[in-house]
Order: C-alpha cells, then structure tokens, then sequence
C-alpha cells in the first residue's frame, strides 16, 4: 500500500511537472491567429537560411493599393507576381504600375483614388536592393 501511495504521488508530479513545461510555453510559441507554418513577417522568414524573401508575405488590404477593386484571380495573380520578385526596384517599379492601374480603375469606376501603402506596410522592404 506505501507503494501505491508513491507511485500515485510520483505520477501526480511528473504529470504536474509536463502540464507546467506545456503551459510555460504558452502564447510565446503558438502562431497568430490565422497564420499557418512557414508564414512569417520578417525578411527572409518562412524559409531556412533566408531564402525566398517574400515567402511569408501575403497580400492584403494594409499592403496593396486598391485591394477593394480587384476580384479574386487579380489579387491571387498580384500575390503570386509580388512573390516571385527578385529585388526591391523590380517591386518598387511594378507597385508603381500598380498603384497607377488602380488610381486609372479608380477614376472610371468614380471611385476615390487609394492611398498609397503605409511604410510599415511596404512589401518591397524585404527585399534587396541589387
């Protein structure tokens, strides 16, 4: 019976021991909320060693002029083009055409013209500028 009674404690401390590791964890390792493995804000996250420097980035309405004005294949199609970029003037000079197409949909749809996109919100700062 003194046995049962150890082992019963030992097994309460070890179980308390794993739930306090699991819990000391805590929101410091879980992803945010609808990010999924891989997605990551920083230059070169989302891929080892820095490799695919707009991996993680996904397009939205903080980073891409006109967002409400494009359906579903131009904003996939936008994702997809601001991916594959291989230096910041080759994005810098494609956004630039973008804002421009979109400021020219604005106008026929008698829509205002976006903003430009905050400098927090700048996908082509991730990028080189070689």
């Amino acid at each position: 019976m003194k046995h049962g009674i150890a082992r019963q404690a030992l097994v309460a401390m070890v179980l308390g021991a794993a739930c306090a590791m699991v819990f000391a964890q805590g929101a410091a390792s879980a992803p945010a909320p609808g990010r999924g493995p891989g997605a990551a804000s920083g230059p070169g996250m989302g891929m080892p060693g820095g490799m695919g420097m707009m991996r993680g980035w996904q397009a939205t309405r903080d980073n891409t002029p006109g967002w409400a004005m494009m359906n579903r294949a131009e904003r996939d199609a936008h994702h997809r083009k601001m991916q594959s970029m291989a230096s910041a003037d080759e994005c810098k000079a494609y956004m630039d055409k973008h804002r421009a197409e979109m400021v020219d949909r604005a106008k026929q749809q008698g829509r205002k013209a976006p903003a430009a996109v905050a400098p927090r919100h700048d996908p082509c700062a991730r990028l080189s500028t070689k």
